[in-house]
């Protein structure tokens, strides 16, 4: 029986800017070390987010606060 892998992203502690717009940065970074690091072109992959920026803070990130890259 083959196992399935998944990659699991867990942001810090500071605001994030939303859900699906940190999701998108992280699996471009993560698509982007496979194919420098592994030579993987266009690799596909299991992802999932665990996003809990929503529990602490009323919003998330806007694009007036300084933004991760």
């Amino acid at each position: 029986m083959r196992r399935r892998h998944v990659i699991v992203g867990i942001h810090g502690l500071a605001n994030k800017p939303p859900a699906d717009e940190k999701t998108r940065w992280w699996k471009a970074a993560i698509a982007e070390g496979l194919a420098r690091n592994e030579g993987r072109a266009d690799p596909e992959f299991a992802f999932e987010f665990v996003y809990w920026a929503d529990l602490r803070y009323d919003a998330p990130m806007s694009e007036d606060d300084n933004r991760e890259p």
